[in-house]
């Protein structure tokens, strides 16, 4: 058996001329649960300790996602604030969490 070399790049261009097209694959769009479980994983980073998220609001802005709330800490009285906003794929395109 006998190899022959094959210049790959024109073969890839006689592909495209002839129509034939590279199939892409995208990420699913997440939804308001995987939502909800990425922002918990955050707070938990930012406060291990923390208890008591309540979620005020979870609504869909166009193509993002806004989380927006409240936690406590055991070391401080009061609720922190926190408001994330990720792309449709989950991606996280602004995050204001207050520490503890």
């Amino acid at each position: 058996m006998e190899s022959v070399p094959v210049n790959w790049s024109l073969v890839c261009f006689d592909l495209l001329s002839v129509g034939v097209a590279m199939p892409r694959f995208e990420r699913p769009a997440i939804g308001e649960q995987e939502v909800r479980d990425k922002v918990l994983k955050m707070i938990q980073k930012v406060c291990p300790r923390r208890y008591g998220v309540e979620f005020r609001k979870i609504r869909r802005l166009g193509d993002l996602w806004e989380a927006d709330g409240t936690y406590r800490s055991p070391d401080k009285g009061t609720a922190c604030r926190f408001m994330v906003r990720f792309s449709s794929h989950g991606t996280v395109r602004y995050k204001d969490i207050e520490p503890p």
